[in-house]
């Protein structure tokens, strides 16, 4: 299970089952629920590592950039970010393509 994605009372309940049980009625902002574990796996390490990591370099990185956001005054020049128009590209002499 996922834990960010499922409300924590079919979690407290899928936690206290035994492989087989089924829950009592679980109540739920979208409405009353019943579950039954089928089995409890435990993954190994080597299996979970890479996901982990991968979750832990993210939450490092936004704690950085939220560190930075705060640290410094980010201003944005919308010149630098915007094309050049066509006719002020270098080396165009503003006649067409076809030269006529």
């Amino acid at each position: 299970m996922n834990m960010s994605l499922d409300p924590s009372p079919i979690l407290q309940a899928a936690y206290a089952l035994s492989p087989g049980e089924v829950s009592d009625i679980i109540a739920t902002p979208f409405g009353m629920e019943l579950i039954q574990l089928i089995e409890k796996r435990v993954k190994p390490l080597s299996e979970v590592r890479p996901e982990i990591e991968a979750m832990l370099r993210q939450e490092k990185l936004e704690d950085k950039l939220q560190e930075l956001q705060q640290q410094y005054t980010i201003t944005l020049d919308d010149s630098y970010f915007t094309p050049p128009s066509p006719a002020t590209t270098p080396g165009s002499t503003g006649s067409s393509a076809t030269g006529r």
